[in-house]
């Protein structure tokens, strides 16, 4: 890398230089042809044409003053030409092929693009990869004091990880049980008497520091008595899974603020009581983030702050399924919820019960009872 020693804008510059070298003979070609057009043996040539125009011009003098712009212009033209021409003759004349040059510059060029190719990188990043590697180098050469300096970093981090560390376990500890106890109480309102969540915190294996701490955290629950707990995602079912996290959501709502929770099948296989306090709970999570819900349960449907009606369709061409989705307005939204509650039928006893079931106040205005379209999923 030294023996090279690259500037900066060499390359750039070698290419250039190149490029005019290599071209030398197209070069002086073209020059050549130009200086022909303009003064070339034979007559015919501009220089000539402009000398005719001009006596022909002049032959008029006196006669059409119309003509005089015309002349003067001609004529300034003839002398501008004159001075291309002295400057093509200059450049023909003294124009000289350099093939030694054009073989130094190749041979450079060779030479960076090689090196280049033997370090993986590009041409013009030799230079900066130089620099790098005689630090690298330098930091060789003082491996001792380097070392030294490494091991004094190394032992301040390690001790400033390990207070940190300590702090978080503390407060881990102190939380674990805090929030299995909270989740408990929760998951009994939720349909789960017989449930219990607890906390794992097992200590890592390396002293290796984490971001995560000197730990690993796991939820391990039991769901029926007498059976010992596992992690929680090894044994809980879907709707199970989903009401443990709605308890662990509406336990953390206030710390975790996280933006979007999306709950499939959280009100399987519970009656109309849990069902209601599963929607209270859905609802309490939605004043402070994006709660979406599946549900087939018309006492969690009423607890929403919007709904949408999803619908499938077989069309009759292509025999193809269709899903639709739409938003519902307010009058929908009720009779939808009288639907869940008393099937098809939309009666008046099933929208005013529904109506009572609303956690959003629908308006006054009459509701027509007017069955909606049959669904095969309500969100």
């Amino acid at each position: 890398m030294d023996e090279l020693a690259l500037g900066d804008e060499e390359l750039e510059n070698l290419e250039a230089e190149f490029k005019n070298l290599n071209s030398a003979d197209e070069t002086i070609a073209s020059a050549q042809a130009a200086l022909d057009c303009c003064a070339g043996e034979g007559g015919g040539n501009a220089a000539d044409l402009l000398t005719k125009a001009t006596g022909i011009l002049a032959a008029l003098q006196g006669k059409e003053a119309r003509l005089s712009n015309a002349a003067t212009l001609i004529e300034s033209a003839s002398i501008q030409l004159d001075e291309a021409i002295d400057d093509l003759r200059y450049f023909v004349d003294s124009f000289e092929a350099d093939p030694q040059r054009l073989d130094e510059v190749n041979q450079r060029l060779s030479d960076i693009y090689a090196l280049a190719r033997k370090h993986r990188v590009k041409p013009e990043v030799l230079p900066v990869l130089t620099a790098d590697m005689r630090a690298q180098l330098e930091r060789i050469e003082n491996s001792d004091e380097e070392l030294a300096r490494l091991t004094a970093a190394d032992s301040t981090l390690r001790a400033e990880f390990s207070k940190a560390a300590k702090k978080v376990s503390e407060q881990r500890k102190a939380g674990a049980d805090k929030l299995a106890l909270q989740v408990n109480e929760q998951l009994k309102n939720l349909g789960m008497p017989h449930a219990r969540l607890e906390v794992a915190l097992t200590a890592t294996a390396s002293d290796k520091p984490s971001v995560t701490g000197s730990e690993t955290v796991e939820f391990l629950v039991s769901t029926n008595p007498g059976q010992s707990a596992k992690p929680l995602i090894k044994i809980a079912s879907g709707g199970e899974l989903s009401r443990i996290s709605l308890a662990i959501q509406v336990i953390t709502a206030q710390t975790s603020r996280t933006p979007s929770l999306v709950f499939d099948e959280v009100d399987v296989g519970i009656g109309g009581g849990v069902a209601k306090i599963v929607g209270e709970l859905l609802r309490r999570l939605g004043e402070s983030s994006q709660v979406l819900c599946v549900t087939h349960q018309a006492q969690v449907a009423g607890q929403g702050h919007s709904h949408y009606f999803v619908s499938k369709s077989v069309q009759a061409k292509g025999n193809a399924t269709l899903t639709r989705i739409e938003k519902l307005d307010e009058d929908s939204r009720l009779k939808e919820v009288a639907r869940m509650l008393g099937g098809d039928d939309c009666s008046a006893e099933s929208l005013a019960h529904a109506k009572q079931m609303m956690a959003v106040p629908v308006s006054k205005s009459k509701v027509k009872q007017r069955a909606p379209k049959k669904a095969q999923k309500q969100d």
